[in-house]
């Protein structure tokens, strides 16, 4: 893991500075405005040695939906804070629950989608740590659904991109020296959009208690994201890849898919890579997506 700090550190640092450069707020939305989103795919599959789970859908107050189901988004109020956050209730059918949604959350957490499978090869390395019951439950919607409508939102994707695309210092550790990575965006004067593909080969050793795995993993990774320039409305949000190989001699593969959408909007095909290999994965997905949600809750709890 020490070496994964490597790369997201800076990367969070740049993140929170650029954040902190909003100095005021520009919400470019209301109190009571409403936006319907589209659970395209909410979808996992993993196994480790002889253990295999699948899950579909997401919750809302923790009652199951099945992806291909939509909801409600309905903006409640601001909160003048790091990120300036958007507060919001999400509901599906006539279950509700609260959330939020910042510029630093949506820079942060878009960060850690470039390099998602990474998080896995470091974590979901032990057969003995299966839970087959957090492996079937649904890994839920890719959300993050405002942010303000400011150029500085987009400037670090793409100063991200433009240092891929001349030769990144982001995969420098020489455990990723196999891998690749390529990033592309469209600054319109309507939309923002984003692509990212990682791939190659991830070898690590890493250490847990007294246990040593040495990692071989193929990873193929692509990340997009597209949102309204005029009030920072997110349009589509999503993952899809997998992760194959082994942690000293256990099998290990994962593949997940994860696709939001407003009603009515359609994300492009991916430009890069191959394309979709069905399923998902559990162990740490859900905290790496947690933060596009929970970094703007510590930072109120922290004030």
């Amino acid at each position: 893991m020490k070496k994964m700090l490597k790369v997201i550190i800076p990367l969070a640092l740049i993140s929170l500075f650029l954040s902190s450069q909003l100095v005021t707020a520009n919400f470019g939305v209301d109190i009571g405005d409403t936006f319907t989103y589209d659970c395209v795919a909410a979808e996992r599959t993993m196994t480790i040695g002889s253990n295999t789970g699948t899950a579909t859908g997401y919750t809302v107050d923790d009652h199951e939906f099945a992806e291909g189901t939509s909801v409600v988004v309905e903006v409640l109020d601001f909160e003048i804070s790091l990120g300036n956050t958007t507060i919001f209730e999400k509901q599906a059918g006539s279950y509700v629950e609260n959330g939020t949604s910042s510029t630093f959350g949506f820079q942060l957490g878009g960060l850690l989608m470039t390099v998602f499978p990474l998080f896995f090869a470091l974590g979901f390395v032990d057969e003995n740590a299966w839970n087959q019951t957090e492996a079937e439950e649904g890994p839920g919607m890719i959300l993050e659904p405002f942010v303000e409508p400011e150029a500085a939102t987009w400037t670090l994707f793409t100063e991200f991109a433009a240092e891929v695309q001349t030769g990144t210092s982001l995969l420098s550790d020489p455990s990723m020296s196999g891998l690749s990575i390529q990033a592309e965006y469209t600054d319109s004067v309507s939309e923002f959009f984003f692509e990212s593909y990682l791939t190659g080969t991830f070898n690590d050793s890493i250490t847990n208690g007294t246990h040593s795995f040495l990692l071989n993993y193929d990873v193929d990774h692509n990340f997009q994201f597209a949102f309204n320039k005029a009030n920072g409305v997110m349009k589509g949000m999503r993952i899809e890849g997998s992760l194959e190989g082994t942690s000293n001699s256990t099998v290990v593969e994962i593949s997940y898919n994860m696709h939001t959408e407003l009603a009515g909007y359609n994300l492009p095909n991916f430009q890069f890579g191959g394309g979709f290999i069905p399923g998902f994965e559990w162990f740490l997905v859900i905290p790496a997506l947690g933060l596009l949600v929970a970094i703007p809750i510590i930072i109120r709890r922290r004030k």
